[in-house]
């Protein structure tokens, strides 16, 4: 387990791809299988065998049936895992409105907790606040970013909870309009 403080969230300026192995890198998807802009891209680019998994799970389940949740998808030993936060059943001019792309964020981050079995550290970009164009403070308002491992959801704004780490980093690899600042 990492010795960042329990039940923080830190924020760092420096490239997501760079989180230490065996950590969890956490981005947002649509549920319709494609990761064609924003950071989705460079997952895209780094993880190809993490983007025919998610492909093929998008293809084989109904939009919303997978809104809300999240696909952990095993990275190989000694590298890390890629989380997808299904959080718009579609992307572009389509994508859903930010109330509901708020909603099953809340969702996919509960799901998330509960699939982070190893307790691996989180690592994530400013999620939904590029291709979604939700604001990063309303995401980050989402209490379950720091929500106890396997903890059931008791309401849905709660005080940080002791024993989970959390990093969210800026990225800053040249991804054109995914790049957060």
């Amino acid at each position: 387990m990492s010795s960042t403080p329990l039940s923080t969230v830190t924020h760092l300026v420096g490239d997501l791809f760079a989180a230490p192995r065996n950590s969890i890198l956490v981005h947002a998807c649509n549920a319709q299988g494609s990761w064609g802009g924003g950071i989705a891209v460079e997952f895209h680019n780094r993880f190809p065998a993490a983007f025919q998994t998610y492909r093929a799970h998008c293809l084989a389940h109904d939009a919303d049936t997978i809104m809300g949740t999240c696909l952990l998808i095993p990275g190989a030993e000694d590298s890390n895992d890629v989380a997808c936060l299904f959080t718009s059943r579609r992307y572009g001019a389509r994508k859903d409105k930010p109330t509901d792309i708020l909603r099953a964020t809340e969702a996919a981050l509960q799901d998330l907790v509960k699939k982070n079995i190893g307790d691996k550290e989180l690592h994530a970009c400013k999620f939904n606040s590029g291709k979604f164009g939700v604001p990063w403070a309303d995401t980050e308002a989402l209490r379950l970013l720091w929500m106890r491992l396997r903890r059931p959801l008791v309401a849905k704004r709660l005080p940080p909870l002791p024993g989970v780490a959390v990093v969210l980093a800026a990225v800053l690899v040249d991804v054109g309009e995914a790049l957060v600042k």
